[in-house]
């Protein structure tokens, strides 16, 4: 206790006797150091973090390219089993006599490549296969190609099943075989007959070697590999086992290493999910860490007494600064107050300044509480001298303030009631006294008086809170607001051109006649109207003589319905009509009463003018139970009947172009569009000069994820509907561009043309032709090798924009055809002016050429027809040789199956 009790007074000793430079200086040396020491560990992980960012964009072409190395040899398996079948040494030795007679029990093991390989020269073209495995029509394994690996062939490779068969044809298949990944594409190979003569598989194992090929060669510090596994992944192959051995945690590996490209492994079938990753070392960022905060630290070092140094100055400054303050407080109370301070040794320069400062305030808050008193005697005095002027101010401002509101004021006591102000004697003077207000104990009503007139008047009364035994009643004359407020309310619920009901009234009464006819269990009914011929009206006649039909139809028809019923315009030449209690057979005879009320002239300024008009009608509850969708269905069913003429229509659900399904498709079609989630199929074309595919019309399809397949026919109309369209046009033909480049830098020979589809709207647009020449820039493809189809509907709906934007096209380099020829309407002197190169005729007509001569002679008036305007023909839906050849004799350029 002694010890701790001297360090205490030695710390409290030494606190009293330096000064407040040094305290501050000590206090400076102990944060620097360590916010120091927290600055280089904050600074070291930011430094590490932005070397790995850099690193991890450098590196991030590196992963892409690895990617892509990887991606084509995996693809090359599959294509070059499709291209060793296609041999000429594979066709030769599969039909000859000893392969066919050759069936013996033993398999042929080769270490050269045998004799149905192709030839050295053609064999450098192709990914050399690790096994090649030869098979009869059975399904037994004959003959094999080892490889230069010696490879260890699996048993069950052996002996193939017919499911490993099936999923290695035509696509990459990866299965295990003893633990090891394979890698297999198989192709049938197949006589004249069509008849299965010999099977092709190729199969490589999943291993270094396999990288190595893949890859090629691999910088230090960087490796790529396979992961397999679920929630626990592992390393199934690496291209160095030293330092990523196969079966390493990739939570391990990430400690030591930058992981990117990390994609799934998805080019075919396979039994597990396989994952493509790169790896790049860490030591390069920690190396690159350490030296920059080795020489931040000596930056550091040098910096730190220069800056204790400058604040141990700045603290001796501060420091004379408060004891002249101290001293002028000192000198403030001994001049103001009169006292004298005591002379203080203790503590250091702002211990004292405290000091003072406290016995500053005590003595100026005595004095402070002597001049209090003092006032608040004075202020009692002149406060009720105050109080009795501003009563009598009071007074009187309330009688001119109540006055010029209109307010009257009265006090309801125990013996009566008295007028307080003037406003309120004349309300009494005009209303026959005071007694006519004392009505109701309720706040804020509105009460109608009769005046000495005789007029109505509506007072508002209301009773203020008022704490005392009298009541206070506040009388105003609402009478002119009441007028006024009525008229608007008139104003806003009526149309000012016909005097009728509005959209906002209308709505009124059908949701309370909805809630009647609930209530009463009775039907009623919605009739929707709009005039025809009214917009010719208005172009020929002006909008003057419009106003004045709108006006005559306002006062003929509604003579003619019940007084409950509600007939109101809506806007424009619309009207509704709610019929409340009404069944269909009633409804449809106000219905065509109303019509046949129509039918006569209306004469207007010397003018007969015929008015027809087109009805829909929906009944409640039968197609809906609330006022928005019954107006919404019932404008379905007028523009069904407009565009059928059919007088009158009753709404029908298929007629609904808005309805809850095609909604949920339009909201998953822009989904779709959005993510890829549409796919392309492409259907070639065969010329008959070549008898070879001279190209590829793109076909959009769509397979929903919960409703499966949707037909084109579903959606397109959709998309044109909505606008959706030319997003959907841009994708067809942008996945297209793309798919064509893959093939093309896959060495296949596209010297051919894509073909996409337009809409209408795509015709109409001015900017697509823009565009579409972007399009083809970006993908480096020469315009002569796309082609746009277009149908005659689409070019007829608006010949002059589709015409601007077909020659925009035709400028390009684009090929133009007329899709679906001889099903539309269009115009031979369009057809002949129009710049496309060819046209297609529509599969109705090719189909049955067999069995119709009268197809038949539209085929082929088709084509002379066509050549003789110096324009190409292809023919669509050729689904027999005997159409094909039969259009090939009538000088058919192309046809399409």
């Amino acid at each position: 206790m002694k010890n701790g009790k001297s360090v205490a007074s030695i710390i409290s000793n030494l606190h009293n006797r330096l000064s407040l430079t040094l305290k501050m200086v000590c206090i400076a040396v102990i944060v620097g150091v360590v916010m120091w020491a927290a600055f280089d560990i904050i600074q070291t992980s930011k430094l590490e973090n932005l070397f790995q960012a850099r690193l991890d964009e450098r590196l991030e072409k590196q992963a892409l390219e690895d990617r892509l190395h990887f991606d084509r040899y995996v693809k090359a398996h599959l294509h070059s089993a499709k291209l060793f079948i296609s041999q000429r040494n594979f066709n030769k030795y599969i039909n000859s006599r000893k392969w066919s007679e050759d069936g013996g029990i033993d398999v042929k093991i080769y270490r050269r490549p045998p004799r149905w390989f192709p030839k050295s020269s053609v064999l450098r073209t192709f990914i050399q296969p690790r096994l090649a495995l030869l098979l009869d029509a059975r399904g037994r394994v004959r003959e094999i190609y080892k490889g230069l690996h010696d490879e260890q062939i699996p048993e069950s490779l052996l002996e193939p099943t017919p499911q490993l068969l099936i999923k290695s044809h035509g696509q990459n298949f990866m299965r295990n075989f003893e633990g090891i990944p394979y890698l297999m594409a198989s192709e049938y190979y197949k006589d004249e007959s069509g008849q299965l003569k010999a099977i092709l598989m190729l199969a490589s194992p999943l291993d270094d070697i396999f990288l190595a090929n893949a890859i090629g060669s691999v910088t230090p510090g960087h490796a790529v590999g396979l992961l397999t596994g679920g929630e626990n992944v592992r390393i199934l192959i690496s291209s160095n086992l030293a330092e990523i051995p196969p079966g390493t945690a990739l939570e391990e590996l990430e400690k030591h290493y930058l992981v990117t490209g990390r994609e799934f492994f998805d080019y075919g079938a396979s039994e597990q999910a396989i994952k493509f990753v790169s790896f790049n070392s860490l030591d390069e960022v920690r190396s690159l860490v350490k030296s920059i905060t080795a020489s931040e630290r000596q930056l550091r070092i040098i910096g730190f007494p220069v800056l204790v140094g400058s604040f141990a100055l700045l603290m001796f400054w501060v420091t004379r600064r408060i004891q002249l303050l101290t001293y002028r407080i000192s000198d403030f109370a001994r001049r103001t107050l009169g006292t004298h301070s005591k002379d203080l040794r203790e503590g250091d320069q702002l211990y004292r300044l405290e000091k003072r400062f406290q016995h500053l305030t005590e003595e100026v808050l005595e004095a402070r509480d002597l001049l209090r008193k003092e006032a608040e005697e004075k202020l009692l005095w002149e406060k009720k001298n105050i109080e009795m002027k501003l009563k009598e101010k009071e007074l009187a401002l309330l009688q001119s303030v109540t006055q010029a509101v209109g307010v009257g004021v009265i006090r309801k006591t125990a013996g009566g009631l008295t007028a307080v102000n003037r406003q309120m004697e004349e309300f009494a003077d005009l209303c026959g006294g005071l007694s006519g207000f004392d009505i109701v104990d309720l706040d804020d009503m509105d009460y109608a008086l009769t005046d000495k007139h005789g007029n109505n008047r509506i007072f508002n009364i209301r009773s203020p809170e008022i704490f005392s035994e009298e009541k206070i009643l506040l009388v105003r004359d609402v009478t002119k607001f009441k007028e006024q407020t009525e008229a608007l309310e008139h104003m806003a619920m009526h149309d000012s051109l016909s005097g009728l009901p509005n959209r906002a009234l209308l709505r009124d009464r059908l949701q309370q006649a909805i809630f009647v006819g609930q209530r009463e269990d009775r039907p009623l009914a919605l009739l929707m109207m709009d005039l025809d011929r009214f917009k010719e009206i208005n172009d020929t006649l002006g909008h003057h003589i419009g106003d004045l039909v709108l006006r005559e139809v306002a006062e003929r028809l509604p003579v003619l319905l019940r007084k409950s019923d509600t007939f109101a315009r809506l806007g424009g030449d619309e009207f509704a009509v709610v019929l409340p209690a009404t069944d269909k057979e009633h409804a449809t005879e106000a219905a065509n009463k109303l019509l046949k009320a129509l039918e006569k002239p209306f004469v207007i300024d010397g003018h007969n003018l015929f008015v027809g008009a087109s009805m829909g009608m929906v009944f409640s509850p039968e197609h809906g139970d609330d006022a928005s969708t019954l107006l919404q269905r019932a404008d379905v069913a007028m523009y069904v009947a407009k565009n059928a003429q059919s007088g009158f229509s009753i709404y029908n659900p298929d007629h609904d172009q808005n309805s809850l399904q095609n909604l949920v498709l339009m909201g998953a079609l822009r989904i779709a569009i959005e993510r890829d989630g549409l796919s392309l199929c492409y259907q070639p074309k065969v010329d008959y000069k070549t008898d070879s595919v001279n190209g590829l019309e793109a076909l959009v399809r769509w397979n929903h994820p919960q409703h499966g397949f949707i037909a084109p026919d579903e959606f397109i109309p959709i998309a044109e509907y909505t606008g959706l369209i030319k997003p959907l046009t841009m994708w067809v033909l942008d996945t297209a561009l793309r798919q064509y480049v893959e093939w093309r830098h896959e060495g296949m020979d596209m010297n051919i043309c894509m073909s996409v589809n337009l809409s209408v709207r795509n015709l109409q647009d001015a900017e697509f032709p823009k565009e579409v020449a972007y399009l083809l820039k970006a993908w480096c493809i020469k315009s002569e090798y796309l082609e746009f189809e277009i149908t005659e509907s689409a070019v007829m709906a608006d010949p002059d924009h589709a015409m601007q934007v077909l020659t925009q096209l035709d400028n390009i380099g684009v090929r133009l055809s007329i899709d679906d020829f001889g099903t539309g309407y269009s115009s031979l002197s369009y057809l002949k002016k129009l710049p496309v190169d060819e046209i297609k005729i529509d599969k109705s007509f090719v189909m049955n050429m067999s069995n119709d001569e009268s197809d038949a002679m539209i085929v082929r008036s088709t084509i002379d027809l066509a050549h003789n305007l110096g324009l190409n023909v292809i023919a669509e839906g050729v689904d027999s040789r005997e159409v094909f050849e039969r259009l090939k004799k009538l000088n058919c350029d192309r046809a399409q199956g």
